[in-house]
């Protein structure tokens, strides 16, 4: 079926209030809050984008690669937001183009077009990492303005930022442990690969795990490169349980870890 788009700016510290009510619109299917990453005003609001589903009959998507970002137009956007200046023109330039569309109505598999190819860039001595976080909905201004300090303490060149509902299932696993809904925020950022600038990722990343946890959140375990133990337990809750499995089932330590 075909879905409607639809696009508002919304301050952080009014976007729990705004999710609420969002929620009980149920003819919304897909959500996400594009966070500004103007560096002189970072995450103070952003622009809440939601898809709604159209009576209509079911329709067949057909994806035009050609309106699709190419790795030569990633690269170049990459590039050009490494300067403090230039993501502060990107960010207001990308929120206007938002809430300036119009009556577009897409087939569900064409929302995704947005997020393909992500993580080219132009320099071998630079990569675009990824990093999600998952925390309390009550929680999310303070969380959002922890890790806003961090960043620009540490002169990060944020990429894009976002934020969008997350519903856990409880297992045995050491996926994120909330049982039920919990805001996941999405961060990509430039990273050079020499070994004095990756000490330092290490070292603020390691506070926003902090960060994150202090709220009662947690992280995606597979997007973290360095954790600490007493930190990497907090995080998951179901840590001892999960390796006395392993233990159990894997008596030889095929799989190895850290820890």
């Amino acid at each position: 079926k075909l879905l409607e788009y639809s696009a508002k700016k919304v301050l952080l510290h009014e976007y729990d209030k705004y999710f609420k009510e969002m929620k009980s619109d149920k003819t919304i299917v897909s959500h996400q809050l594009e966070l500004s990453i103007d560096p002189y005003n970072l995450f103070h609001a952003g622009i809440a984008i939601n898809y709604r589903e159209k009576k209509t009959n079911p329709v067949i998507s057909k994806l035009d690669e050609s309106k699709s970002k190419t790795n030569r137009d990633t690269m170049l956007e990459n590039l050009a937001k490494s300067s403090k200046v230039t993501r502060k023109i990107y960010s207001s330039s990308e929120a206007n183009q938002s809430l300036r569309l119009k009556d577009l109505h897409v087939a569900r598999n064409d929302i995704m077009r947005p997020f393909k190819k992500l993580n080219s860039h132009a320099l071998v001595s630079e990569s675009v990492w990824l990093r999600e976080y998952f925390i309390p909905m009550e929680q999310i201004t303070e969380f959002m303005e922890a890790l806003a300090d961090i960043i620009k303490k540490n002169q990060v060149k944020l990429l894009k930022a976002s934020i969008h509902a997350y519903h856990s299932e409880a297992g045995l696993s050491l996926n994120p442990t909330f049982k039920g809904e919990a805001f996941a925020v999405s961060i990509r950022f430039n990273q050079l690969s020499d070994p004095q600038t990756l000490k330092k990722t290490e070292d603020w990343l390691t506070q926003v795990q902090g960060a994150a946890l202090t709220v009662n959140g947690t992280y995606r375990l597979q997007d973290q490169t360095t954790f600490a133990l007493s930190k990497f337990r907090q995080a998951n809750k179901k840590f001892d349980e999960v390796f006395a499995a392993k233990k159990r089932f894997d008596r030889n330590s095929v799989f190895i870890n850290p820890f």
